[in-house]
């Protein structure tokens, strides 16, 4: 009977080993579980930002009506910087698109769309020149210009008129005298 017991004792303490590694093992699991909730909630959020900035893409560009040209009648529609983070043309770029908004529903979806990308604007000899995104090669640049900028070449240059007098009103009287260098 010694043998048995010390038989049914091992077997016992092995039993209880194998729950402290069940247990473990469970624990390892819960935290993967833990580390896996919090990487899909942060993905999550992402994606909830990607979604959004997707959803007034959507509305921008379901409003198709080329009866109503201006783009500021549309309630759902957000006319400020979708930039703010590129704070050095911030203001110029909110007057820019609430000028375009009045002015040409095609030039405001093709202007807000350039600022997305990351286009800025500076002051440029008389003038507002834009400055393209640095992860546009130069063919983009020019292919993306032609299509969207220069068929509204007239509209973007009274624009830029109106906004480069408004800002530089203060400096020295400037006034804008050259056409927009696309």
């Amino acid at each position: 009977m010694g043998a048995d017991k010390k038989l049914f004792e091992k077997a016992n303490n092995d039993l209880k080993e194998n729950n402290k590694n069940v247990n473990k093992i469970k624990e390892v699991e819960e935290v993967k579980k833990v580390e896996k909730v919090k990487e899909v909630k942060e993905c999550t959020k992402e994606e909830q930002e990607a979604k959004d900035i997707i959803e007034k893409a959507k509305v921008i560009f379901s409003s198709t009506s080329t009866k109503d040209n201006d783009v500021s009648k549309e309630k759902k529609l957000d006319f400020n910087d979708p930039r703010p983070d590129l704070k050095e043309d911030h203001l110029l770029w909110q007057d820019v698109l609430m000028s375009a908004c009045k002015l040409n529903k095609e030039l405001f979806i093709n202007l807000h769309g350039f600022r997305i990308a990351g286009t800025t604007l500076i002051f440029a000899s008389k003038n507002l020149k834009p400055i393209y995104p640095k992860d546009w090669d130069e063919k983009t640049s020019n292919e993306k210009r032609k299509k969207y900028l220069i068929p509204h070449k007239d509209d973007i240059n009274t624009i830029f008129k109106k906004i480069f007098n408004k800002h530089m009103k203060i400096k020295n009287g400037a006034k804008y005298e050259e056409e927009i260098p696309f």
